[in-house]
């Protein structure tokens, strides 16, 4: 029988059930994933089920016995402490005899969410994760802390943050676990980091005229979101904080060495009037352009 996430479990419990320990388990919820926290063996005699999302099994405690799983293609896995295993969509997987892991973590990702972001990823929606040991990354650790946080205090907004943090776990799994897209997402990154690295050079060769951010995003050839998101990943700053502190440094290298006038050295560094300069200066420095001038030249 194909079970769809943990809300059969979460039903289950709600049912009087003399197998089922007190307090074994809390379970936290988005549109998109759950997340389900054991803190005691819950009775999953031996057997194979399937889900209709993708599932990732994490168990917390080292192991005290061995324990081996059973997954369609890998008959034989054994989980590693605080490691990740994946499990894809109708995919049978179980264990010939009771586990005896105390406490794990599990995440369901619904199938459509997965695959609509794996494909705005690396252009394909057909992803399929290798049945494997994968490393339990600390941002993935971090990112479930800050979902179970937002989900048990329920302050206002805590449904927006959990969506935006359920974007995040998926994009990390997806990142980190092992998939057949994993090189292709890779490779599209590398290309997307080539093409900032483009922008960059465009930006220090014309900060002295105007730069519109549509002439910026045709030449990353990004989605303004992914554009905007990787440019500040790999300068700090977002495209239009990058052109302003470039433009600074231009005007101070020019007070320090040049004889340009201030309005000059205003027009030469792409701003439009000399007030706008002298505002967006002593904001960035802490000084007028004047008064740097002056002591740069003491």
């Amino acid at each position: 029988m194909v079970d769809s996430s943990i809300q059969a479990i979460v039903a289950r419990k709600s049912k009087p059930d003399p197998k089922m320990p007190e307090n074994a388990f809390e379970a936290y919820h988005s549109s998109s994933v759950d997340v389900l926290i054991t803190h005691k063996p819950l009775p999953t005699g031996p057997g194979m089920h399937a889900h209709r999302g993708y599932e990732f099994f994490i168990p917390m405690d080292a192991l005290q016995q061995e324990v081996r799983l059973e997954i369609e293609g890998n008959p034989s896995i054994r989980p590693v402490h605080r490691n990740l295993i994946p499990c894809n969509p109708e995919q049978y997987h179980g264990s010939k005899k009771s586990l005896a892991i105390h406490r794990t973590v599990c995440i369901y990702v619904q199938k459509e969410y997965m695959q609509n972001t794996a494909y705005a990823l690396s252009g394909s929606k057909h992803i399929f994760f290798t049945a494997k040991n994968n490393t339990f990354t600390s941002d993935l650790c971090q990112l479930l802390d800050l979902f179970v946080e937002e989900a048990r205090n329920r302050q206002t907004g805590y449904k927006f943050m959990l969506e935006s943090i359920s974007t995040q776990i998926v994009i990390n799994l997806l990142r980190n676990t092992e998939s057949n897209i994993q090189k292709k997402m890779l490779k599209k990154e590398l290309s997307a980091r080539n093409n900032i690295a483009k922008v960059i050079d465009y930006i220090h060769h014309n900060d002295y005229k105007e730069i519109k951010n549509d002439e910026l995003l045709k030449l990353a050839n990004l989605s303004p979101y992914y554009f905007v998101r990787l440019f500040k990943k790999e300068t700090g700053a977002t495209p239009h904080q990058y052109l302003v502190n470039r433009r600074i440094e231009k005007a101070k290298q020019l007070l320090k060495l040049s004889s340009h006038s201030i309005t000059e050295i205003c027009f030469l560094c792409g701003f439009s009037n000399h007030s706008h300069f002298a505002k967006v200066f002593k904001r960035k420095t802490g000084t007028s352009p004047l008064k740097f001038r002056q002591q740069s030249h003491p």
